[in-house]
């Protein structure tokens, strides 16, 4: 009875202090009854000291887990671990495994997004390393290489610089002003490699140097990369439109693309083989596990 009038004091202290409403909370004597069971439960728990049933209540500390600790100390430390270090270690590790134990006695693994994660990360690590892949003849990878040569093929790289106009603001004079401004720049002595002040502010740089066809499209569109290409070196061409508005480029340097020779990316191409290889491998060896059960799929709501 004690117990209970002390835990009665707390909980008139504790009602006190959050207010009004949480006082018509607590005087339900249902919740005090809830309350002390959760804490009654959780003190067994932690104190309970017999072994559960059908649970192996050894930890075996074997050679093999002493050398793994030393080997770990000296990875970091670059020296292998004193005696003291080393009881320190075992006694550490000691510490984790029973700590482990006792969360899945408890369940604290169930419905853990972290845990849940880390598994199906081991098992992907686990279907890598049974991915052994034989040493592959010099023939295979030649073959692959002349597969897939579009694969390794290096793109052309432009460098220009451009003057924007902008329709929005210019309308359909935008035109006329870009061909006016190539025709001056073009008649000088000397046109200048960058004249980005005889157009309008452009939001993104007006000098680009080797950069992909790819890379031109990611910013000014396929269509407009596609025209850059056909543009002779060292003049004011244009205007060409963008989703941006029209531009006068120039192209300073261009630089053709082409295959490399196969001996010059054997490794990459053997590499490229290999993670193909286990790619494949890895699907067979999940869809190996995923036969092993039924799936249940709810089926999708039709709209209304």
């Amino acid at each position: 009875m004690d117990g209970l009038t002390g835990t009665g004091l707390y909980f008139s202290d504790l009602v006190h202090a959050v207010g009004a409403p949480m006082r018509l909370f607590f005087r339900e004597p249902l919740v005090h009854f809830l309350v002390i069971g959760v804490g009654f439960f959780a003190m067994y728990a932690i104190v309970d000291d017999s072994e559960p049933a059908g649970t192996d209540t050894r930890i075996v500390v074997n050679d093999a887990d002493v050398a793994w600790l030393s080997q770990g100390f000296a990875r970091q430390w670059n020296r292998q671990p004193s005696a003291t270090e080393l009881d320190h270690l075992i006694e550490e590790h000691i510490r984790e495994e029973v700590y482990f134990r006792e969360a899945l006695a408890l369940g604290l693994d169930i419905d853990d997004p972290i845990i849940r994660s880390r598994l199906v990360q081991k098992m992907q690590f686990l279907s890598e390393d049974l991915a052994v892949l034989d040493e592959l003849r010099d023939e295979e990878i030649r073959a692959y290489y002349e597969e897939h040569e579009d694969d390794y093929r290096v793109p052309p790289r432009l460098t220009f610089s451009h003057i924007y106009f902008s329709t929005d603001e210019r309308g359909e004079h935008a035109t006329r002003d870009a061909e006016r401004i190539r025709m001056a720049l073009n008649a000088l002595p000397q046109p200048p490699m960058r004249a980005p002040d005889r157009g309008d502010r452009f939001v993104l740089e007006y000098d680009y140097v080797s950069v992909t066809p790819e890379g031109i499209g990611r910013v000014f569109g396929s269509e407009f990369g596609a025209q850059l290409s056909e543009l002779g070196l060292g003049t004011w061409s244009g205007p060409i439109a963008s989703g941006f508005g029209l531009h006068l480029v120039r192209i300073d340097a261009r630089e053709e693309g082409y295959l490399p020779r196969f001996e010059d990316i054997r490794e990459r191409v053997r590499r490229d083989i290999d993670n193909d290889r286990r790619l494949t491998m890895n699907e067979d060896f999940f869809e190996t596990l995923r036969n092993r059960y039924t799936e249940e799929i709810a089926a999708a709501l039709s709209p209304e």
